[in-house]
């Protein structure tokens, strides 16, 4: 919950179904949105766009190894958006009522050590979701998505210290609906990420290449990786590792057909590269340090873009 808006989730999982190497899940959720419209022939206006989203997804995944998982979800969405601005917003979300039913396959190897805070192994997922008119859906889209994580344990000064490579891609082809475009948040550390879906600050992302990466908010295409050095901490009660860590990554996002150098309107990014050429690419700087603690009830953190989030907008 935050200032204009307020998100719910609950979800039901059995990762061993009838004792089986089978998952499956279920969720419900109501999210309800207000998302800063910024138009670049009117950079001083303050607008906003409201959405609204019920729905719900239902997944099951089985693995034919023990090291390959097939999965399969299906979800749909009942949106209620209204724009000041609906000739400009039409190609980020539909004005007024509108509804999506997807489907998603993906593919994973893991031979990671764990789940949470990994030293050694790898990961490889790929995904395809897809919505179509004619599964009774308002949106036409593919999106699909590639991402791969490996580990190596570093022989020096004891046991525990941990590099960690993450590569990761995704295009998206089609009219999908904003949300479910990547954000800049979900790639760069340096900008809060989406919580349940849901945007809740308007800060741009650094520009330190001078490629246009102020001006990115929800794009279509992306790439990148990351690095990180991760340090173990003293032992403390109750928790499984307490680690410091330290990375950086480069990453590029771009919508071919709305490159944010020429688009008309931004949600949640302030339109800032209007002198910039519109063929320019992105490109971007992350990084981030701190202190990761592993639980039996999940990973708790504190880190320099942690802090980010807490400066008011």
């Amino acid at each position: 919950m935050s200032d204009g808006q307020y998100g719910l989730r609950a979800r039901v999982a059995d990762p061993y179904a009838f004792s089986l190497p089978l998952r499956i899940d279920a969720s419900g959720h109501y999210l309800d949105g207000e998302e800063a419209l910024f138009v670049a022939a009117e950079p001083t206006t303050q607008l906003s766009m409201r959405t609204s989203r019920a729905g719900g997804e239902f997944g099951a995944g089985f693995y034919p190894t023990l090291l390959l998982g097939v999965f399969l979800d299906v979800g749909f969405d009942v949106i209620e958006s209204h724009s000041p601005r609906p000739t400009l917003t039409s190609s980020w979300v539909d004005d007024g009522k509108s509804s999506q039913t997807w489907a998603r396959l993906s593919f994973e190897r893991d031979t990671r050590d764990s789940p949470l805070l990994p030293m050694k192994g790898y990961r490889l997922n790929f995904s395809v979701q897809g919505s179509a008119d004619s599964a009774v859906s308002d949106y036409s889209y593919l999106k699909l998505i590639a991402r791969g994580s490996f580990l190596s344990q570093l022989g020096f000064q004891g046991a525990g210290h941990v590099l960690r490579l993450n590569l990761f891609g995704g295009a998206i082809l089609g009219d999908a609906p904003y949300f479910e475009r990547f954000f800049v948040g979900d790639l760069s550390s340096l900008v809060p990420a989406r919580a349940l879906s849901l945007n809740f600050s308007t800060i741009n992302s650094p520009d330190h290449l001078s490629r246009g990466a102020d001006a990115l908010s929800y794009e279509s295409m992306m790439a990148g990786f990351g690095v990180e050095y991760a340090a173990p901490l003293s032992e403390v009660a109750g928790l499984f590792r307490l680690e410091f860590f330290i990375g950086g990554g480069v990453f590029g996002m771009t919508s071919p057909d709305d490159l944010p150098g020429s688009r008309e309107v931004s949600i949640a990014k302030r339109v800032t590269g209007q002198s910039r050429s519109a063929e320019s690419f992105p490109v971007a700087l992350t990084f981030d340090l701190g202190l990761r603690a592993e639980t039996a009830i999940g990973i708790f953190g504190f880190s320099f873009a942690n802090g980010l989030a807490l400066i008011p907008y």
